[in-house]
């Protein structure tokens, strides 16, 4: 029953109000909209709108000189829209504050990421490109549509590289597909997604880890001019894989996702298979689906 009564302040400004949003807001990207309020009696409630819908409000029986609150805001529609800020101080005044924002579109910038378009004659994704490092190997794709190792729909890209039939291999044999994407914001986040599937031919050691579980590694990266050249890509990021499967008894694909920013309008997209050591006898198979790069369009 702690109490402390008495006088209130003179009350002589009205609250100020400030609002801050992040940059590039999207149709249905949920993002927190901070609300910064001060006053010399008080705040006793805060509240942010879009146009006249409430996005949220906050309110106290004896309020703070100074406040600052996260708001969650999801854009239903693409286009202009007015934050509108709203403090009231413990005398009853009140200050609106009104924010331009212009919101665009939460697109889909990889084509044919599911597969489902169809294929080229070298088995390749319609859209897609391939690209491998030679040597001792031999390297496929394909459209493959068994059941167990599509992702969704009915079709996945089927990437191989295999060592049957040769006395010795090369370390280091690369194998994957490339896109190039236009018309992103540079600044502006992107999130880039995959599902994917290793498997290897029956009896290989590394199906029991009696082997280097990660002797079969999938990566991904981009080149950020937009070239078509796999070498000339510096970021390769590792794609946890959990378990390389035998390659008639498939487990789960792995869902993979990554946000990134953009660094230039145009980029490409490469995905690709890594068989590191020089093992002869030896197959493995990479069945990719669900490619996906999504984000911000004005």
């Amino acid at each position: 029953g702690i109490t402390l009564v008495g006088p209130a302040p003179a009350d002589v400004k009205s609250p100020t109000v400030n609002i801050s949003v992040p940059p590039y807001p999207a149709v249905g990207q949920t993002i927190p909209v901070r609300v910064t309020a001060s006053n010399d009696v008080g705040i006793t409630s805060l509240r942010l709108y879009d146009g006249t819908s409430l996005i949220g409000s906050i309110s106290f029986a004896v309020g703070p000189l100074a406040i600052e609150r996260e708001f969650l805001w999801t854009p239903a529609t693409p286009g202009a829209h007015i934050l509108k800020a709203e403090a009231t101080d413990a005398s009853g005044k009140v200050t609106t504050l009104s924010k331009p924002v212009t919101v665009g579109k939460w697109v889909e910038f990889i084509r044919n990421g599911s597969f489902e378009e169809g294929f080229g004659p070298d088995g390749v994704g319609l859209g897609w490109s391939k690209f491998d490092n030679g040597g001792a190997a031999t390297y496929g794709w394909y459209d493959d549509t068994w059941f167990p190792v599509v992702w969704d729909g009915h079709h996945s890209q089927l990437i191989e590289i295999n060592t049957y039939c040769r006395g010795a291999s090369d370390p280091d044999r690369y194998a994957g597909i490339y896109q190039t994407v236009d018309g992103l914001t540079p600044g502006a986040t992107y999130e880039f997604s995959l599902a994917a599937l290793l498997r290897a031919a029956e009896g290989d050691p590394v199906i029991s880890r009696a082997e280097d579980p990660y002797s079969y590694v999938v990566q991904w990266g981009f080149d950020p001019k937009g070239g078509t050249d796999w070498k000339a890509v510096t970021n390769w990021t590792y794609v946890p894989i959990p378990r390389v499967y035998s390659r008639l008894s498939p487990g789960k694909f792995t869902r993979y996702s990554i946000s990134f920013q953009a660094p230039s309008s145009r980029i490409t997209i490469f995905i690709r298979l890594w068989k590191k050591w020089g093992t002869a006898q030896r197959e493995v198979d990479l069945n990719l689906d669900g490619i996906s790069l999504k984000g911000y369009e004005p």
